[in-house]
């Protein structure tokens, strides 16, 4: 079971939204919109929605618990460049570029794993109890 959500076309650089996604990525979708709500930064915001709509997403279509869910995939990638100029010193034009990026979130489920119980092996007591009488014995006679 996986739920997504993309948003695209994010007027925010890639790499400030990386610096935010990979922290994020190793701390299960609950927990990481804990940590983006209480972060200050801008990109924390977009990321925020993103991850709580595949979250919801999962929720509609799969009956995904929240708790049990990881991060299959969190990827930022680049948008379109737009190319822009500002005015310079002696009527030169200076060019940069406004980035946008798009985001993907996978979210997958996690089943809870099976405990396999394996039947317990019998020890013969009495062999091991007379070598440890043995060896208690030459101790005391030196």
């Amino acid at each position: 079971m996986e739920a997504h959500a993309y948003i695209k076309f994010v007027r925010i650089s890639p790499i400030k939204l990386r610096f935010i996604a990979d922290h994020v990525k190793s701390l299960k979708p609950k927990e990481a919109l804990d940590y983006l709500y209480l972060s200050n930064k801008r990109s924390a915001k977009v990321l925020y929605k993103a991850i709580k709509t595949a979250l919801d997403s999962g929720k509609i279509k799969f009956n995904m618990q929240p708790e049990q869910t990881k991060f299959k995939r969190l990827m930022i990638d680049g948008g379109p460049v737009l190319k822009r100029f500002r005015a310079g010193g002696r009527g030169v034009a200076k060019p940069y570029k406004r980035k946008s990026s798009h985001i993907t979130v996978i979210i997958e489920g996690i089943t809870p794993a099976q405990k396999v119980t394996m039947p317990k092996k019998e020890i013969e007591t009495q062999t091991q109890s007379t070598t440890r009488k043995k060896s208690l014995k030459v101790t005391k006679k030196k």
